[in-house]
């Protein structure tokens, strides 16, 4: 029998939504996969690990749940402060998924006991899913077969009961928090008809956002604040049918609503919404694109890539929190090119070619996986893999340290056990495209500054053989690795990167954890062996505690305290850290160095909840690495100079107007990261090439590719043009017509059958059948 755990905040939400071509990306949807009854090698995996003990202190407390017909499992943690933990197990209808029996479990104290409080939500209580408001203290539990929704606005401790007029499939709680306490808005989603509801009052009460009983297909709350969004700003699609759709917008969800200014119609299923950036796909020319973009809410206009790859078929937002759009675009079977956008979003410039993604049917189906990871916690730090050139199996895993200006390979770990050297040899680790392969992909946190967890090899290439894998680690930002141990092992931080937990998915009785980063490791018994479906930790990784759950002829969760291992860190305890280059010397990230106050390497100790990560930053004048490739030009070496992409015409032809004795210029090939904080200096690459005009010019202006677009709203012509392929569009996690469980709050996840996810804070599992 296969056990997964998959979160359905990323797979159900995309399950319905029929088709799209803008995708958001998501931080949770890790997938493991584990056998169940297989041998445990975790003994053997411990006799390789530099130095192995029986771990000090460590307070096992195991909980039997119940519910042996249950065939998942749901597992919240509210997140410090609070140490209130639920758990919801499900007997489900083989055939439509849905709930036929249900039981909420609810632990006060960080797990260590729990009790079977289903009685206090009613008679023949069916619960489908959970969400969280933003600041956790609030629940609202939904039962989609009687229409009705269990709220808690004290963690549990009481319920009340409401039923609503409609199937309560999504709901979805403000981001953050409002001024003069409206956080107890929320909006309703049926997705059968289409339909969007608002309540102010928690959802004891609802009412139709607007009057369209049905055709709403996405919908967002705003995700900036005045003057750009008022505070219950919400924009959503309404499909007007015949392959158009409009988007509207409601300053406030009990107002007017609105047509959004200057857009007209655009392909439906297609809005996204994140930050300050909106996204449509409206039908193209030949020559043009079809992404269109709202930057800060202004009007939308026609995005602009190089043109000179084949045309954009799928597009997959893959981080936007550093006033940049990083963007992968899905071209065809062997191309996906990851592009980086100036400040608007609206021109694109190619940063990396041949990123490893999934394949044409889940970009389809709205459950792309692409394996690019932005490095928690450090600034324009991101991981990549590459294969090698299209049609080619063999891949490489690549970082860069300026927000994809340039990138390099990860140099291997030294020392005397392995005989892998650069640039033959690298390390390679795994990311999302491999966790139906059964692997976590990358973990990093911006509690724990600069540490960086994952499963990788060694070699000339990434490999899929499981026998040549290794739990790899970084205390440095991806600088530097050392290996942890051979062999597949799932893993967490917790309390700020205080303690690694490893332990292996299979049915084991032994769990490892190191309070040094990683040079030296314990081990603790569990007592007894359980098949392990996943591990997680509180949300905002502060508390010192982590739950194992797993099944042993019912579903079992672990507690595992580690608040007595170690004493809380002293002052002499921390030490200054920075970024720094592979020889160990400081160096300057985006026009800044930056030092962080950091528990010293190798020492065990706890970190303070209250410590304050960053100490001091200072500017640093421009260097070459402040500066990417400008539209139109790429790196044919991963940190080499940029050069123009094949096809692009460069030096241009001068314009038609310019008289004889004055000077027209054209880009240098480099533009300045968007965000870098350098001091400039005489040497700026990014100043344009000037030139004198030639005597008696008379040749036709013409756009470095040879055509141009013009964008609506300026009167600029701009490099960079693409060819778009009609296509259907693509749903976008966490958007609108979304199944039941798409979204939970902080650090929620979940498992079905077949699958095992570990996401700090919240998780699930499935026992096989």
């Amino acid at each position: 029998m296969l056990l997964y755990a998959t979160s359905l905040l990323l797979f159900a939400a995309v399950a319905n939504h029929g088709s799209c071509s803008i995708y958001g990306s998501t931080e949770d949807g890790r997938v493991q996969a584990v056998t169940v009854g297989q041998s445990s090698d975790t003994p053997t995996l411990a006799k390789r690990l530099r130095r192995q003990t029986d771990g000090p202190g460590v307070v096992v407390k195991r909980n039997y749940l119940g519910g042996s017909t249950h065939d998942q499992i749901l597992v919240h943690w509210v997140g410090h402060p609070s140490p209130v933990l639920f758990v919801l197990t499900r007997r489900r209808d083989p055939a439509t998924g849905r709930s036929l029996e249900s039981w909420l479990w609810r632990s006060s104290d960080n797990g260590n006991t729990i009790q079977n409080e289903t009685s206090k939500l009613g008679d023949n209580a069916l619960i489908e899913w959970y969400y969280i408001s933003p600041d956790g203290s609030k629940l609202i539990f939904t039962d989609i077969i009687h229409h009705a929704l269990h709220i808690t606005t004290d963690e549990g401790h009481t319920y009340t009961r409401h039923e609503v007029p409609f199937v309560p499939d999504k709901l979805v709680f403000q981001k953050q928090t409002i001024p003069n306490s409206q956080s107890d808005v929320v909006l309703g989603y049926d997705s059968s008809a289409q339909s969007l509801y608002v309540s102010d009052t928690l959802g004891m009460t609802f009412s139709w956002i607007a009057l369209y009983l049905g055709n709403v297909t996405r919908y967002f709350w705003r995700e900036l604040g005045p003057p750009y969004d008022n505070y219950t700003t919400v924009y959503f699609e309404v499909d007007l049918g015949n392959n158009t759709a409009i988007l509207k917008q409601s300053s406030s969800p009990f107002q007017e609503v609105e047509d959004f200014p200057q857009l007209g119609t655009f392909l439906p299923n297609s809005f996204y919404l994140t930050l300050q950036y909106m996204f449509v796909r409206r039908h193209a020319t030949i020559g043009s694109s079809p992404l269109w973009v709202s930057f800060r809410r202004g009007p939308f206009q026609q995005a602009l890539f190089p043109g000179l790859l084949p045309p954009e078929m799928y597009y997959m937002v893959v981080d936007a929190s550093e006033d940049q759009v990083f963007m992968v675009v899905y071209h065809n079977a062997n191309t996906s090119s990851l592009y980086v956008s100036d400040e608007t979003g609206r021109i694109y410039s190619l940063s990396l070619e041949h990123v490893v993604s999934s394949d044409v049917s889940t970009w389809m189906a709205g459950d792309p996986k692409v394996d690019v990871h932005p490095v928690e916690g450090l600034h324009g730090t991101y991981l990549a893999n590459i294969v090698d050139s299209e049609n080619s199996s063999f891949g490489s895993t690549v970082i860069t340290f300026n927000k994809g200006g340039a990138w390099q390979r990860l140099a291997p770990p030294t020392g005397s056990s392995t005989t892998c050297s650069m640039p033959n040899c690298s390390l390679h680790l795994r990311m999302d495209s491999d966790v139906v392969n059964g692997y976590q992909s990358i973990l990093s946190q911006d509690s724990a500054i600069g540490l960086i967890m994952a499963v990788g090899n060694l070699g000339p290439s990434l490999i899929s053989d499981p026998s040549s894998v290794g739990l790899y680690f970084s205390h440095d930002g991806g600088n530097t690795w050392q290996l942890v141990t051979n062999g597949y092992l799932e893993f967490q931080f917790i309390g700020q990167g205080s303690i690694i937990v490893a332990i292996a998915k299979s049915t084991t009785e032994v769990l490892l954890w190191s309070c040094d980063d990683g040079y030296n490791w314990n081990r603790t018994n569990l007592t007894t062996p359980i098949s392990v479906m996943g591990m997680l930790t509180e949300p905002g990784e502060m508390a010192l505690h982590a739950s194992v759950f797993g099944y042993s002829g019912k579903w079992v969760l672990i507690d595992l305290d580690f608040r007595s291992v170690a004493n809380t860190c002293s002052q002499s305890q921390y030490s200054p850290w920075q970024q720094s280059n592979q020889r160990g010397d400081p160096v300057c990230v985006l026009g800044e160095m930056v030092v962080y106050q950091r528990r010293s390497l190798g020492v065990c100790c706890l970190v303070d909840q209250d410590h304050t990560l960053r100490i001091n930053m200072s500017s640093c004048l421009c260097s070459v690495d402040d500066f990417e490739c400008d539209v139109g030009f790429e790196r044919p070496i991963l940190d080499g100079p940029c050069v123009p992409m094949e096809g692009y015409k460069y030096p241009p032809p001068p314009p038609t107007n310019c008289p004889y004795g004055t000077n027209y210029s054209y880009t240098s090939g480099y533009r300045r990261i968007s965000g870098d904080r350098c001091i400039a200096t005489d040497r700026d690459l990014s100043q344009p090439v000037e030139v004198p005009c030639p005597n008696n010019s008379s040749n036709i202006c013409s756009s470095l590719l040879g055509t141009s677009t013009a964008v609506p709203g300026t009167s600029t012509l701009d490099p960079g043009t693409s060819t778009s392929v009609p296509g259907t569009s693509t749903p976008v996690p966490g958007t609108s017509t979304s199944a039941p469980g798409t979204t939970s709050g902080p650090g929620t996840s979940t498992s079905v059958p077949g699958t095992s996810t570990s996401v700090p804070g919240t998780s699930t599992s499935v026992p096989g059948t």
